[in-house]
């Protein structure tokens, strides 16, 4: 039998390890101790979720699910979600990580399909469930142009964005505003996922070539460069062990170094390190309702 912690207890530290993982979703959203999300939401109460509705500490444990994600051969009828999640109230779950696709969701520019997404929130409202959504996606959906795409270290576009281009991270920005407005009140959200198995290269390309060598890209690193040697070029090819006349002739390494030690290539970890925790951000502020809705979202 489970062991429950008396009203207002604070987590043992066998309860702390999941705790502690989980909280970083709610993080991610920027969220400060004590914030409500209202409708029923967790909070955040001594870095730990906590459930206002039953005035007690939450702790998930449930299902990681994949509902409709056709590039991985999920895509269950409505039928078959509202049977898999009484199933896994049945096995005492109390929580589902489950996506809302981007690709799915808004298959055409600005053009939004709610009725998956709706049918999984209330499904999860009547059964008391908690709803963890990855809606934070590096694969751009199908209407995107070919320029707002990585492109690869052999000047190929990529199916994942470009993370520095302007009109990719309105877009990602807008799509996670559009969800997050939707269902902010729904008391089944438990948390938004912002990202998942970000990178600068492609998971699913067996080659797994680099990406970021556009010229948003490049601008961007460069300008990492400057801020990190504070514009001293001469330190900086001290530290590389070049002569590059300017930051702005500084190319970007194209493969990794056979011995394992070239500063520069460090140097560009550390950008692309920096270029998806901006990403990231960005989509933070959207899910807090910081950044304009650029298109409405459809009944």
């Amino acid at each position: 039998m489970r062991r429950e912690l008396p009203t207002g207890s604070t987590p043992n530290v066998e309860t702390r390890f999941l705790g502690r993982v989980l909280v970083l979703l709610w993080w991610l959203l920027g969220f400060s101790p004590g914030a409500h999300a209202g409708g029923g939401s967790l909070e955040i109460r001594g870095g730990y979720f906590w459930d206002p509705t039953t005035a007690r500490f939450f702790y998930p444990h449930g299902v990681a699910y994949q509902s409709w994600n056709p590039p991985v051969g999920a895509n269950q009828s409505l039928e078959q979600v509202g049977s898999d999640l009484l199933e896994f109230k049945k096995m005492h779950a109390n929580s589902v990580r489950a996506e809302m696709v981007w690709n799915v969701v808004e298959s055409k520019r600005g053009q939004f399909d709610w009725s998956k997404p709706d049918f999984l929130v209330q499904q999860a409202e009547a059964l008391g469930l908690k709803l963890f959504i990855l809606i934070g996606f590096q694969y751009a959906p199908d209407w995107f142009p070919d320029e707002w795409k990585a492109l690869n270290s052999e000047n190929t576009r990529s199916f994942v964005l470009n993370y520095e281009h302007p009109e990719a991270r309105g877009a990602f920005s807008n799509y996670i505003a559009q969800v997050t407005a939707r269902y902010r009140h729904s008391r089944a959200i438990g948390g938004w996922i912002l990202g998942n198995e970000y990178a600068y290269f492609d998971l699913w390309e067996p080659q797994r070539r680099y990406l970021g060598y556009d010229s948003y890209s490049l601008a961007s690193y460069r300008n990492f460069l400057r801020r990190t040697y504070a514009g001293d070029l001469a330190r900086a090819n001290a530290t590389w062990g070049t002569e590059y006349p300017s930051f702005d002739e500084v190319p970007m390494p194209r493969t990794y170094p056979a011995d394992r030690h070239q500063p520069l290539f460090h140097d560009l970890i550390q950008w692309r390190k920096r270029s998806i925790g901006e990403y990231v951000a960005l989509g933070t502020q959207a899910a807090r309702g910081l950044t304009p809705i650029i298109c409405s979202p459809t009944p």
